[in-house]
């Protein structure tokens, strides 16, 4: 298809061979949990069919296909940083998360992210080497109050706050020793 829409580009079956590149890489797309490079190739393919195709009747059909590939992206974003964080690599995991929020901002997982982030910090903070501690509780501290801004009535919100007490009396505690 890729090679007869550029071969043949005034032909009249150049336009659905352009859409049909970005719709087989599509169909190639695998689970969100394997590698997505297929899921690259067919945003971009997709995406580079809407910006020469403007007036195409498949326009919403692109975008519908768009979006769903990035969800599967997304979900693979917040399932990494969550492994991270299930498997105790929590620096890791803040890094992640950060990512995951960086990459996509509208995130469907915000809450989640967000509330696992403050977790992972509080952990890093807790295990980390003395010299660090007291920097790592005041992330985990700000990563507290973001937490909070956005869901202060959360499930997780009275857990949240508890947290917030040991982190700052650890804080109070380590400015006590130096």
């Amino acid at each position: 298809f890729k090679n007869f829409a550029k071969t043949f580009a005034t032909s009249d079956k150049a336009e659905e061979c352009a859409f049909m590149v970005g719709y087989c890489y599509y169909l190639e797309s695998p689970s969100f949990s394997l590698d997505q490079t297929y899921t690259y190739k067919a945003i971009n393919e997709l995406q580079l069919y809407v910006n020469t195709h403007p007036q195409s009747e498949r326009l919403q059909e692109c975008n519908d296909y768009i979006r769903e590939l990035r969800k599967k992206l997304e979900k693979k974003s917040y399932e990494i940083a969550y492994q991270y964080f299930h498997t105790g690599y929590y620096q890791a995991a803040v890094v992640a998360f950060n990512n995951t929020l960086n990459d996509f901002p509208d995130t469907q997982y915000r809450e989640e992210i967000l509330y696992t982030r403050l977790l992972s910090a509080y952990e890093l903070a807790k295990n980390s080497i003395e010299s660090k501690k007291l920097q790592r509780f005041i992330e985990s501290k700000t990563a507290y109050f973001e937490y909070i801004e956005y869901y202060p009535e959360s499930k997780d919100a009275k857990k949240a706050v508890e947290l917030y007490v040991k982190i700052q009396d650890e804080i109070h505690n380590l400015q006590q020793q130096s």
